[in-house]
């Protein structure tokens, strides 16, 4: 099981509006269409799944 917290680089006990800004923040650094690298489209995925 992945710890979506850890995706999103935020602690467990963070509020909601926490976790709309850091789902934000690492959806645009992880879109594909923003970010090259290889890996991108897979952390883009983990990230909207968290």
């Amino acid at each position: 099981m992945k710890d979506h917290y850890l995706i999103l680089g935020i602690a467990p006990n963070a509020t909601l509006a926490d976790i709309k800004k850091a789902f934000r923040i690492k959806a645009a650094e992880f879109h594909p269409d923003r970010n090259a690298s290889e890996l991108a489209p897979e952390k883009f995925h983990a990230v909207r799944q968290a």
